[in-house]
């Protein structure tokens, strides 16, 4: 096969598909594996009783080969349960093609099966149902006949083979720029590596939790509905809450209908507001969650999920939210429990967002707001509604005025949204708008040219590549929106990468922060390299023209054994739980 000239470099290219068994909470089972070398047309197809002769792959994975699969992540997965090394250099056809088509079939696709990315280009592809009958096969069975063997591999190998027509393809393709292609698929490879970790987790509370869901329900609402009287059985009544909204004066979004928007999103964005709220924020989340409490934990006692890269149209992670322990309530957090002898680390950058739409749009205002420490405070001084000498003690609702502002801003929150965010009518959030355009005028006159050329382009296009098409009407809040997550999104995966460079061993991403973890008389050092790579990642990607970018500010919150993970946000329900089981109200708890 001739390849284009940008893979001369590479001795050896190979396109790679594997088959695997899957549990939920547990790494992969090897199945099988098939690879094609592009130029010498040489092929492997080895069965698992086979895998156990190998140390490594065999075939080319150094310096000067290329790995190519549609889902990289998941063959990198499949190598981690063999305990083989990880291939060099890595191309992956997903976030190709999911880059190059997010946005042209509209705003609702943004996941591709192999297939699916075949049809794209008009080639010929193998029967969907065909294809979900094999799937099954290699996921519910452990052991095959020689028959089902042979037709697991003809099927891996066929996969290789559309992967090897998608790739010419992609590769054609005007937007492809290798050398782009090689950090998100860097990026796959360190993801594979951070599902198969998995995230520990008390496994003797969560089966406390698992096996006492209705008691736990029934006690959570029973203290939560002391202080409001709005509910029945285990709901919140909507009439009763209508009632209790009105005596508190609260404006709650409303359905076309009139009746009460109670989606959880609502109850999210009205917590921010009204302090109130949260408790019922929180016990809504909770009785969602205990209703499966679908949280995935393997044999060994570690959280696993897919974490589903690439899965937005933003190019952000969007892992389910029930299945990995960030996802859901808060309190669900305190579950994270390092083993002994061993400490996980929070490293979270500060005010991110604020920080990229600042340095980005090069706005001196939002930049020296950045870099005072306190944006929110900064700017209330800028505009004279807070005196110089005004601290977080002593100008609290300022701050928290203009900090609501902000986020909902950043965003792109309209005018309703924002005033109800801020508890204000709209003309006073009208106000505060233009005081935010007055005062950093030049991010607004960046936000506009770069609405105007992405419109004019039909597509925006991240620092670091990443394609969205604008293949549909886009919304004011939307071009205000997407420079500012895509590039986090750019951020968080170089930071990752460079986290993982440095021997890191990462155990998840949460949107602008990463979980870690190191032996306990290691942490402090771990953390300290983290700290570095998240700084390295952001002067990278906002440098500019410049040789190097601001460093953003982060922060870390370490744990050791035999302490476990708090959110302070979820702190009041976790002490709740803990306490029904303590006092004997959980029967039958284990713990």
């Amino acid at each position: 096969m001739n390849l284009p000239d940008t893979f001369e470099r590479y001795r050896e290219v190979w396109v790679v598909d594997t088959e695997f068994g899957t549990s939920p909470g547990d790494p992969v089972r090897p199945v099988c594996l098939a690879a094609k070398e592009l130029r010498t047309g040489q092929i492997f197809n080895l069965w698992q009783d086979d895998l156990p002769r190998f140390s490594s792959l065999p075939i080319g994975c150094g310096e000067d080969d290329l790995f190519v699969s549609y889902q990289a992540g998941a063959e990198c997965s499949f190598l981690l349960a063999q305990n083989w090394p990880l291939p060099r250099n890595v191309l992956c056809l997903y976030a190709e093609h999911q880059s190059q088509w997010s946005g042209r079939e509209g705003q609702g696709k943004l996941s591709w099966s192999l297939l699916e990315a075949l049809a794209h280009y008009g080639l010929e592809t193998r029967d969907v149902e065909t294809k979900a009958r094999m799937v099954d096969l290699i996921i519910s069975t452990t052991e095959y006949t020689d028959e089902q063997a042979t037709a697991i591999q003809g099927y891996c190998l066929d996969d290789v083979l559309d992967e090897i027509r998608l790739f010419v393809h992609v590769v054609a393709n005007a937007e492809f720029e290798l050398s782009q292609a090689l950090v998100r698929g860097e990026y796959m490879k360190c993801c594979a590596k951070i599902e198969h970790r998995g995230i520990p987790i008390d496994v003797a509370f969560r089966d406390a939790v698992r096996d006492n869901l209705w008691r736990i329900s029934e006690a959570l609402v029973t203290e939560t509905d002391k202080n409001y009287g709005i509910c029945k059985g285990l709901e919140i009544n909507r009439a009763l809450f209508d009632q209790w909204l009105c005596t508190q004066c609260i404006p709650w979004p409303r359905l076309r209908s009139g009746a009460l928007d109670m989606q959880a999103d609502t109850f999210h964005e009205m917590a921010h507001t009204f302090p109130e709220i949260k408790p019922l924020y929180q016990l809504k989340t909770t009785l969602t969650l205990l209703r499966k409490f679908p949280l995935t934990v393997g044999q060994d006692g570690r959280n696993r999920c897919y974490l589903n890269p690439f899965g937005s149209k933003t190019s952000r992670n969007q892992a389910s939210t029930n299945k990995n322990v960030f996802g859901p309530s808060k309190w669900v957090r305190s579950l994270i429990k390092p083993a002994e002898g061993r400490a996980v680390a929070y490293i979270d950058f500060c005010q991110e967002e604020f920080a990229i739409a600042a340095y980005l749009s090069g706005d001196q205002n939002m930049i020296l707001c950045y870099e005072s420490g306190d944006p929110y405070l900064t700017w209330a001084k800028l505009t004279g509604a807070a005196p110089e000498t005004a601290t977080k003690e002593t100008h609290k609702e300022v701050r928290k005025r203009y900090k609501v502002a902000v986020l909902a801003l950043q965003y792109g929150a309209g005018l309703k949204k924002m005033a109800l965010q801020m508890a204000v009518s709209e003309h006073e959030a009208r106000l505060l708008l233009q005081e935010h355009r007055d005062t950093f005028h030049t991010f607004w006159e960046w936000t506009r040219k770069m609405g105007d050329n992405a419109v004019a382009r039909q597509e925006w296009v991240t620092v670091l590549g990443w394609h969205h098409h604008l293949c549909y009407e886009v919304s004011p809040n939307q071009l205000l929106n997407f420079p500012i997550q895509s590039n986090a999104g750019d951020v968080l995966r170089v930071a990752t990468i460079m986290a993982e460079r440095k021997g890191i061993e990462v155990l998840w991403l949460v949107h602008d922060a990463l979980l870690i973890e190191a032996d306990a008389d290691h942490i402090e050092e771990a953390t300290r390299k983290t700290e570095e790579a998240m700084q390295e990642a952001s002067s990278l990607v906002l440098r500019g023209d410049k040789v190097t970018g601001p460093r953003l500010r982060v922060e870390s919150k370490i744990v050791r054994w035999p302490d476990r993970f708090v959110d302070e946000d979820g702190q009041e329900n976790w002490e709740l739980i803990m306490g029904l089981i303590s006092k004997g109200t959980v029967l039958n708890s284990g713990v």
